[in-house]
Parts: structure tokens; C-alpha cells; sequence
């Protein structure tokens, strides 16, 4: 019988790489965000990642000439947003009985890899989740306190349910208070009104320095409006020998001024995103250029030595466990928004 140990790490080593991506494959938003570049590593140093801090105005620059004096007044450090990070562990299992049976080291090795493409499905799923889902949803749906879940982009691009405006706590900053407007995301309810206008218009009020949403997060209702309006223009704008060629292509290659329109399953919309109510669409644009969904090494995905039963009170199954650190957080909010109500 194959002994569990070196092989078995050797396997999971081997498919490391497919491992990961698969998980960055594995749902919408994460898909989203490899395409864009925003999934990033880091070593892992510290118990938090200071990022940097960018205002819409800086006393940082001045015009000189000759001998001048040049003065300065310093940014203030402590305006720093800061960000935990978070730590996940997938535990796995093969029956003691699974060994015997598939005994030999082929046959072991095999049984091993099935294990893996399972803890993909469900890590990819989870991580994906973590993504789209406020932070105490995701905290509701899982029995886990908020604070071991990192942000969502509902944390990061927020709506308040009464107000309508980015005021929550995030990283630390209040964007309540009017002196960290800088760190607020743009907000439009756009309920009974023209819904590409608007949404354009929530396009150019996210724009900062050519800093701009590339990517727009939908839930289903709102996907399924912006794709027939979009779909109605370009029919109507384009040349009848065109028109084939988009019908053929569908939703897959589906823009809205330049930026790409992402279908996610899990994006919730209801009353908790703004005063949205039944059958009304939420919509989260995302500039990708400051977003980072960090992976931190040496924990990307690290998996520890199987660990085999006493034959005590243990369960009766080898035991696997694959741990990986993440923090999720954008540097510029203030080039994201979030449309909601979106209806007919």
C-alpha cells in the first residue's frame, strides 16, 4: 500500500498550478478579476497591507523657480486605509477504507487527485462568494464572525439603504465624515429613469485622471436589462449585414463604454444594496487598475501533511488541510460606483 506523505504533497505540487487556476476560473467575478489583472501576490508581513493613499488633491506638488524654497506640507500618514489579512483552511479526507481499496501507488495517487478537484469546486465557489458578498452576509451564510471574512465589493463599492451614499466604515477610514470624502465610491439610484444615460453618467462621474471603471458587476435582473438595451442599440446603430454576426456572438462579448459587462450569480440584489426592491438590478463598476484581490505567499495555497488516525477516538480517515491567506481591498474608490434600482 502507497504510504501518504512525500506522494501525495509531490501531487499536490504537480497540480498547484491548474489548482489555482481553476479557482480563478470558478466564478464570474474572480474571472473578472484575473482577466483584468486585479489577483496579485504578496509575501505575507505583518498582521495588515498599508496601500497608498490617493487623494483627489495633493499639496505634494509645486511650481519653482531658480533658488525658491520649496514647501511642503506632508500628507497625513494616519489617513491610510489599512487591510487585514484573512486565513482559509480546507480540510479533505480519504476513509481508511478508500486506502485499502484503491491500493497501489497509481491507484492511491488517483484517488488523491479526485480529493483535489473537489476542495477547487468548493474553494472556488467560497472564494468567489467572499468576493461579491457583503461581509456580513457572507459571515450569515457560512456561521463565521464577520470579522474572519474579508471585504466584499458591496463593502467597498457601498450604498447605504437609506441615505444612498458611500458613508460605511472601510479600512479603518469613516467615509461618513466629510474630510474622507476622498475614500467614498460614486452611488446612483436610477430607478424610473433612463437607464443608459444614467449608467453613462455614473461612468464619468467615477472617472478620476483617465482612471475608470473597466469592468461592470451585475446581478441578474440588471444584466439581463443593460444586455437587451445594448444589444437594441447596437442593432439599431449598425449596418443590416452587422447584425448576424452580434446575434451570433451573444452576451459573451458584451461592453458598455469600453468596459466589460460580467454576469454573477451571486450578487445579491435586494433591499441590502441601496432601497432596491423586487425585480429591481444592481450594478458595480469596478476601475481595475488600483483593485487588488491579494494572494499571500507562502500561504497561496499551501497544503499540510496528511495526518493519519490513531485508532483512538479519531475519525477514521487520512486528513488533509490546504491553507491560504487573502485580502481583498481597492486603493481608489472614488473610481468605482454602483447603480441600483435598474428596471425597465
Amino acid at each position: 500500500m502507497a504510504q501518504f506523505g512525500d506522494q501525495e504533497l509531490h501531487t499536490f505540487k504537480k497540480f498547484a498550478g491548474t489548482f489555482r487556476d481553476s479557482i480563478h476560473n470558478g466564478g464570474p467575478a474572480l474571472a473578472a478579476m484575473r482577466r483584468h489583472g486585479a489577483i496579485k501576490q504578496i509575501d505575507v508581513a505583518g498582521t495588515r497591507i498599508v496601500p497608498t493613499v490617493l487623494k483627489d488633491e495633493t499639496s505634494n506638488i509645486t511650481h519653482f523657480r531658480g533658488k525658491a524654497r520649496i514647501s511642503h506640507t506632508a500628507e497625513e500618514p494616519l489617513d491610510a486605509p489599512s487591510h487585514k489579512w484573512y486565513y482559509f483552511a480546507y480540510k479533505g479526507a480519504l476513509a481508511v477504507t478508500d486506502v485499502l481499496e484503491n491500493r497501489g501507488k497509481q491507484q492511491i495517487i488517483n484517488r488523491v487527485d479526485g480529493e483535489l478537484k473537489k476542495a477547487r469546486i468548493y474553494l472556488a465557489d467560497r472564494f468567489n462568494k467572499n468576493v461579491v458578498k457583503l461581509q456580513s452576509t457572507n459571515a450569515t451564510d457560512f456561521g463565521e464572525p464577520t470579522a474572519e471574512i474579508h471585504d466584499g465589493i458591496p463593502d467597498i463599492v457601498f450604498a447605504h439603504a437609506s441615505t444612498n451614499d458611500s458613508i460605511n466604515t472601510l479600512g479603518g477610514i469613516d467615509r461618513s465624515l466629510a474630510a474622507n470624502s476622498w475614500y467614498r465610491n460614486e452611488v446612483f439610484d436610477i430607478t424610473n429613469s433612463n437607464v443608459l444615460a444614467n449608467m453613462n453618467l455614473l461612468l464619468m462621474n467615477s472617472t478620476r485622471n483617465g482612471v475608470r471603471p473597466g469592468v461592470w458587476l451585475n446581478g441578474k435582473n440588471a444584466y439581463n436589462l443593460l444586455g437587451a438595451l445594448l444589444n437594441a442599440k447596437f442593432v439599431i446603430n449598425q449596418p443590416t449585414s452587422a447584425r448576424p454576426i452580434k446575434f451570433q456572438a451573444g452576451f459573451s462579448g458584451l461592453m458598455m463604454d469600453g468596459a466589460e459587462m460580467v454576469w454573477d450569480h451571486e450578487i445579491v440584489e435586494d433591499q441590502t444594496i441601496g432601497d432596491t426592491g423586487s425585480g429591481q438590478g444592481v450594478a458595480y463598476g469596478m476601475s481595475t487598475e488600483f483593485w487588488n484581490y491579494v494572494e499571500g505567499k507562502p500561504w497561496v495555497f499551501e497544503m499540510l501533511p496528511w495526518k493519519k488516525p490513531d485508532g483512538g477516538s479519531e475519525i477514521m480517515a487520512q486528513e488533509f488541510t490546504i491553507l491560504a491567506a487573502r485580502s481583498h481591498y481597492h486603493e481608489l474608490p472614488r473610481t468605482c460606483g454602483v447603480a441600483f434600482g435598474i428596471t425597465a
